[in-house]
């Protein structure tokens, strides 16, 4: 199935097969969005995330629909500052997403501002292993070993085998989420780790962006690659080992280990 944005302000998915389209989303949900508006599929394909604006309301917000156009869509962040450009993390589990929330903002929401990452987990089981400690994480990885080890030792799966779905419990959701930067600043993009332990984000804070990271359990942050660039944009490649970077009209391969 292809979604795709129809007369700068709707929503729709079409069925490759069928060739039938259907609407999930109108100028009710995404009026100011225009032809380049931010979504993104779900890894099992049964969700979307988008850019929530709302009609008559500036700031925008962070929304999710069901891809198969049952429900309404659900306003996530539900903030009033600018929040927006969710990704999914932690395989489906959790997402991150930009704010302005926590600093420094222009007079009336207008001009520059500083934003942060934040990261709202879709289960209860995510919330409380995100919450964990260092030592805490560690004790509960060794239980989890044997177990792990065990199903590797299993037939590979087929190819073509069937993507797990993904739960969200929206009960308490509002509850469960945090700020996953330490510090504000002007950024360009973010990625969190397959294991969720480390947020890899663009940031600048005097005069250009460089790569930055963060382990999630000690707040440990340095910064890891000088690229002294204008901004960028990241993604993960299939496996999420390497981080392949747009930057300055470069695309680079980082190998954040």
């Amino acid at each position: 199935e292809l979604a795709y944005i129809e007369d700068r302000n709707t929503l729709k998915v079409l069925n490759l097969e069928s060739r039938t389209s259907r609407t999930l989303l109108t100028d009710k949900e995404i009026f100011a969005g225009g032809p380049s508006h931010h979504f993104l599929w779900s890894p099992d394909s049964k969700w979307l995330l988008f850019d929530y604006a709302i009609p008559g309301i500036a700031p925008g917000e962070v929304g999710i629909v069901r891809a198969d156009g049952k429900g309404t869509p659900t306003n996530l962040t539900l903030s009033g500052f600018n929040d927006d450009r969710a990704k999914w993390i932690l395989g489906g589990k959790a997402m991150l997403w930009f704010s302005n929330r926590d600093g420094l903002k222009s007079v009336a929401q207008g001009g520059s501002a500083q934003r942060d990452v934040y990261g709202m987990f879709f289960t209860k089981e995510a919330w409380d292993r995100f919450r964990l400690t260092k030592e805490e994480a560690e004790e509960k990885k060794d239980k989890e070993k044997p177990k792990a080890d065990a199903d590797k030792d299993k037939k590979e799966p087929a190819k073509d085998a069937k993507v797990e779905d993904i739960a969200i419990d929206f009960d308490g959701l509002n509850i469960r989420k945090a700020r996953l930067t330490i510090h504000s600043s002007a950024l360009s993009d973010a990625l969190v780790s397959k294991d969720g332990e480390t947020l890899y984000y663009l940031a600048r804070f005097e005069r250009n962006a460089n790569l930055w990271s963060t382990n999630l359990r000690t707040r440990e942050t340095k910064m890891l690659v000088t690229l002294n660039s204008a901004g960028g944009s990241m993604e993960w490649d299939k496996d999420q080992k390497n981080i392949f970077l747009l930057a300055d009209g470069t695309i680079s391969k980082i190998d954040p280990a």
